[in-house]
C-alpha cells in the first residue's frame, strides 16, 4: 500500500506578519492540493504586536488542517520553531519564514528527497538572494565561517526554508538555545545526518520589515558558532544518528 503524504507539517514562525500571512497560507494550501499532499500547517505567532494572531485564528477557523499557537511575548525564532515543531504531528517538518520571500512550490524539492529515504535534512539554497547588499555580504562571511567551524559544506546554512525528519529535530533540539536555529543544518551535518542542499527561489519582501538586519550579528554569530561547536564536541557521543 502506498504511504500517505499526510506526515508533512509546514511550520511557519511569524512576527508582525499580518499582511503576509494569509497569502502565504493560501499558497501553501494550493501547493498541497497541486502535489497531492494532505498535510498540515502550523503557525507560530512570536509575540506579534500587530494583527498576526487575529489573522491566524481566522485561518484556523476555516481549515482544520491549520494549527496555531501564540507566544505571549517575543521569544525569538529558535523558540518559535520549537513551539511549532511540538505542535506538529508530521514525520517530516518543513520550516518556512512568513515573509513570503520563498516560493512554496519549492517545498517539493525539500521533502521529496527525505520521503525517498535518501536524505535526512534538505536545505534550500537561495541562488539569487533578494536582500540588501549589506545582508548578502554578511551572509557570505557567515557561511564561510560556518563551513570552517563545522566542516559542513553548505552554501546557505541560515536559509529560512528547509525540511527534516522528525528524528533529526529531536536529536539536535538540545543544542538549540536562543538564536541557535541558524545552526540547525550545521549541527545535523556535524553529527552525521545525511544533508542535501537544493537551489530555491528567493524574492524581495512584499510587506513588513526584516527582523535580522543588525551588523553586530556577524560578531555575535561567530561567538555562537564557537559555543555550539564546543558543546557538540563535548556531547557528540550523546547524539545518535540512525
Amino acid at each position: 500500500m502506498k504511504k500517505s503524504l499526510t506526515q508533512i507539517s509546514l511550520i511557519v514562525p511569524a512576527h508582525n506578519e499580518q499582511e503576509s500571512l494569509s497569502p502565504l497560507i493560501r499558497e501553501a494550501q494550493q501547493c498541497y492540493e497541486k502535489f497531492g499532499i494532505d498535510g498540515e500547517i502550523v503557525i507560530v505567532d512570536d509575540g506579534s504586536t500587530d494583527q498576526t494572531s487575529s489573522v491566524a485564528e481566522q485561518l484556523c477557523e476555516r481549515n482544520i488542517a491549520i494549527k496555531f499557537v501564540r507566544l505571549k511575548e517575543r521569544s525569538g525564532k529558535t523558540h518559535a520553531l520549537k513551539a511549532g515543531f511540538h505542535l506538529a504531528s508530521g514525520d517530516v517538518a518543513v520550516f518556512v519564514d512568513a515573509d513570503r520571500q520563498y516560493d512554496l512550490e519549492d517545498m517539493r524539492l525539500l521533502y521529496a528527497p527525505i520521503l525517498s529515504n535518501k536524505y535526512d535534512l534538505v536545505n534550500g539554497y537561495r541562488v539569487k538572494r533578494q536582500d540588501s547588499t549589506v545582508r548578502r555580504i554578511q551572509s557570505r562571511a557567515y557561511n564561510r565561517l560556518n563551513r570552517w567551524v563545522f566542516h559542513v559544506k553548505t552554501r546557505d546554512s541560515n536559509s529560512g526554508f528547509k525540511a527534516m525528519r522528525r528524528e533529526v529535530f529531536l536529536a539536535i533540539e538540545p543544542f538549540l538555545k536562543k538564536d541557535f536555529h541558524r545552526y540547525m543544518v550545521s549541527i545535523a551535518g556535524y553529527v552525521g545526518y545525511r544533508i542535501l542542499e537544493v537551489p530555491i527561489s528567493h524574492y524581495p519582501r512584499s510587506a513588513g520589515k526584516s527582523k535580522y538586519s543588525s551588523p553586530a550579528r556577524l560578531t555575535t554569530g561567530l561567538m555562537d558558532m564557537l559555543r555550539v561547536r564546543w558543546r557538540l564536541q563535548r556531547f557528540r557521543n550523546s547524539v545518535k544518528t540512525y
